[in-house]
């Protein structure tokens, strides 16, 4: 039975039973969970993107009439690891009677706080400007590769570019709650502009999705219109991957090609992992959570996405390869590590919904946006992968918020 799983996967029984488990286990939870959670909440955001990224792989190859090999049992790794976070998640579930709403008496002053995410943003728009005037003729070259070697020893300065995307954050969440500013689109199209310049499409999703999160907590969509943006934003990135490859000069890769990438890519990349894993690599526990950090490093040039495509001697064009959660898990600690990790990331997440509703933190609850969004992000690309960017945005989110130009009383 492992073995048909393992390599059949896409005959009618065992595919109509896995997408009879999927659609039970989304039931069953988004049932519960809505009761007490926004559909954006950390837990219900990682569920979400585990589903679009990890789960339906198996469906999209029989959609997409792709024949592919695993050396795993693929819908057993899929569905226990998806049942195992859920589990975790309902682990610490405490009476709900018992959670205690404490407002913060504080009241950020808005105009401060404007004003420290202006500046912000135009210290990040002078260091893309440094970047990308150095770099962007020889990008343009060959969009694919040297979008990729263009940052060697520029890690440094592209964390201070990335500065524009916090900082737009809080002007938008200003926008909102403090003085209605027209201005703030024109800053949002920039960042897009910027971003895309950059060449990666990642951090252009992250900044629309995480103002999607601050518009829905302003105002809640219906669940009808958030399916709708989920829709959009997986064709968007599609979209832009196909784009990129054109600009490339490969005539490959299709729309339809760049959509199943979307969605199946993840798998793929998880069965090299698991391929060769212990069998060319040993384990590494832990060392790969510590990639990001040393491309802080000037004599550092790659970060863990590139450290696996290099060490797997993977041959493509572009960047390296997004492990996932699971194949990072497993990396470091084996099926063992890889269980495991989805029980404690289940714990992690809804502790993280639980702290977040004990307190009205104002406009500090974008810090609990940008860790609700980053730890569904890792379902795609893994922890190690967006920890660095995550801590930075925190920390710039937190001086903006906390900085005072001259002595006064927050009223």
């Amino acid at each position: 039975m492992g073995e048909f799983l393992r390599n059949n996967f896409s005959e009618p029984i065992s595919l109509l039973f896995y997408m009879v488990f999927l659609i039970i286990v989304a039931i069953f939870h988004f049932k519960k969970s809505l009761k007490n959670n926004s559909i954006l909440s950390c837990t219900n955001l990682y569920i979400i993107f585990f589903y679009i990224f990890i789960a339906l792989a198996p469906i999209g190859y029989v959609l997409f009439e792709k024949n592919f090999k695993y050396y795993y049992n693929t819908i057993f790794v899929f569905s226990f690891s998806l049942i195992l976070f859920i589990i975790g998640s309902d682990f610490i579930v405490k009476n709900k009677n018992n959670i205690e709403v404490i407002k913060d008496n504080n009241v950020l002053n808005f105009k401060i706080i404007y004003n420290n995410a202006l500046i912000f943003l135009i210290i990040g728009y002078i260091f893309s400007f440094i970047y990308l005037s150095k770099n962007l003729s020889y990008i343009l070259i060959d969009f694919e590769n040297n979008r990729v070697s263009a940052m060697s020893g520029n890690g440094i300065i592209i964390y201070l570019s990335y500065m524009i995307i916090p900082a737009t954050l809080v002007l938008y969440y200003c926008h909102l709650h403090y003085k209605r500013n027209p201005m703030i689109f024109l800053y949002v199209l920039m960042n897009i502009i910027i971003l895309l310049l950059f060449g990666f499409r990642a951090r252009v999703l992250d900044l629309l999705v995480l103002i999607l999160i601050i518009k829905n907590d302003y105002k809640s969509f219906r669940l009808s219109k958030l399916f709708n943006y989920g829709i959009l934003a997986i064709i968007f990135v599609s979209f832009l991957q196909f784009v990129r490859f054109y600009i490339s000069g490969s005539n490959s890769n299709t729309f339809m090609q760049s959509l199943f990438n979307t969605i199946c890519v993840g798998s793929i990349n998880i069965n090299f992992i698991i391929r060769y894993i212990p069998l060319k690599i040993p384990y590494q526990y832990g060392y790969t959570y510590a990639i990001n950090f040393l491309q802080l490093l000037p004599s550092y040039s790659v970060d863990m996405t590139m450290w696996i495509k290099n060490t797997l001697n993977l041959q493509f064009d572009g960047g390296g390869v997004a492990p996932t959660i699971l194949g990072e898990l497993y990396i470091n600690f084996g099926f063992i590590g890889l269980f495991l990790g989805s029980f404690i990331l289940g714990i992690i997440c809804k502790s993280i919904d639980n702290f977040a509703k004990k307190r009205d933190y104002g406009i500090k609850k974008i810090i609990y946006f940008i860790i609700s969004f980053y730890l569904a992000r890792s379902v795609y690309g893994g922890i190690a992968n967006f920890i660095v960017l995550e801590l930075w945005f925190i920390f710039i989110i937190l001086f903006i918020c906390n900085f005072k130009l001259k002595r006064g009383t927050i009223k």
